[in-house]
């Protein structure tokens, strides 16, 4: 391979990088040209009756306000690049000192280190997303206390030692962290850099509550084979991308209420069951705006809820078992289809807006299957479906403009 030299030319402008001589030379040309210029249209205008013997104070004035004009400009470039250098510097060392910390065997230390990461991925470009990076990868390492369900009930009656104190203080760890990363991308006030950051939670384990309320996630945030013990909260968030879980294990449910996603959001693969809870807990997209919404494959204890929705894309929902099915007062760009769909209460779908139709099939219900209200320029169907009750109604069968 041949090793190329970079020629002079092929160097960046830099006036931190002039001499001093350089500098006073370039600004004392710059203003005696401008100086030349105005005096030659002063004279100009006056029809030479002003005479010229004032032109050359004129010039020299103006060619030692230039030197000295450029001088100082140099000195405020220099000013500015040393400014810089200390501030990246002050970055690096908070970057290497949190992610010693983050990865600290003490509880104090990962704390400490969590929110140091969190502050630096706000304030620094050059380092947010080695931060999230870095934070994703804590949320990911196992815990001593980390087993299967069916283990950790059988180990609980035993009440082996330490067992509840080691539990206890992961999921104290797993919250920080993710009370870290809430507030480094909160909404409120949040610089243009976190647009760009990429949120790879994939494989994570959170703790007993996850709360990124009012968040604002970068490109294609994925929770990819996670584990929510606990509730999850992501009200108000924003992502500038595809928002997706898959494989994940959510034992409260997903309250997504009046998040804006970019792109679509896809839900799969999922299991979101404890029977350990008399309340039914489900998925809540209400109020949301994504360009499509996907669920396929998904066991839900509660509902699946989608009202006041609005989504410019597909609405998807595909072998899924929950206890309610509603998308109520929304909007679908394009269609909607419900397939293999079981539902131990209802399906409705009403006053809402479906562009390309409603395709309702092999679906169940222990109460009802309503289609009703529903304003579109295609077609609806309830085909092969089986519920005491189906009702399909097409008030207006013109969409709304």
């Amino acid at each position: 391979m041949r090793i190329t030299r970079h020629r002079s030319s092929d160097i960046p402008f830099h006036a931190e990088g002039w001499s001093p001589a350089l500098a006073a030379v370039a600004g004392a040309l710059g203003f005696g040209a401008i100086a030349a210029l105005v005096l030659v249209s002063l004279l100009a205008l006056a029809d030479a009756k002003l005479g010229a013997s004032w032109a050359f104070p004129v010039f020299v004035t103006s060619i030692g306000a230039g030197g000295a004009g450029g001088l100082t400009l140099k000195n405020l470039n220099l000013k500015r690049a040393e400014s810089r250098r200390a501030l990246n510097l002050m970055f690096d060392d908070q970057f290497r000192t949190g992610a010693q910390l983050l990865g600290g065997s003490t509880e104090s230390e990962v704390i400490a280190g969590a929110q140091l990461l969190g502050v630096l991925l706000r304030e620094s470009p050059r380092h947010a997303q080695a931060c999230a990076d870095l934070l994703c990868a804590r949320l990911r390492m196992p815990n001593p206390s980390d087993r299967d369900a069916e283990e950790r009930d059988d180990l609980w009656d035993q009440d082996p030692p330490g067992l509840r104190d080691s539990i206890a203080e992961a999921h104290r760890l797993r919250n920080s962290i993710s009370d870290a990363i809430s507030r480094a991308i909160s909404a409120d006030n949040a610089p243009s850099h976190l647009y760009a950051v990429r949120w790879q939670f994939d494989s994570a384990r959170f703790g007993n509550r996850t709360r990124f309320e009012g968040c604002l996630f970068g490109s294609d945030t994925s929770f990819r084979g996670c584990s929510f013990p606990g509730e999850v909260s992501m009200t108000g968030s924003s992502f500038n991308g595809q928002l997706e879980f898959a494989r994940i294990n959510a034992a409260l449910g997903l309250r997504l209420g009046g998040i804006r996603a970019e792109g679509s959001i896809v839900i799969a693969d999922s299991s979101i069951v404890n029977p350990a809870h008399e309340l039914a807990w489900g998925i809540y997209l209400e109020n949301c705006f994504a360009r499509g919404v996907t669920v396929e494959r998904v066991l839900v204890d509660g509902p699946i809820h989608l009202d006041t929705a609005i989504v410019e894309g597909d609405v998807s929902v595909v072998d899924c078992e929950s206890s309610t099915f509603s998308f109520i007062d929304g909007r679908c760009d394009r269609s909607i289809l419900l397939s293999r769909v079981a539902a131990s209460a209802y399906i409705c779908i009403r006053n809402t807006l479906a562009r390309k139709g409603v395709d309702v099939r092999n679906s169940t219900a222990a109460h009802e299957i309503e289609v009703s209200s529903v304003q579109t320029l295609g077609v609806v169907r309830i085909e092969d479906c089986k519920a005491p009750l189906i009702t399909r109604w097409d008030s207006n069968p013109t969409a709304r403009p």
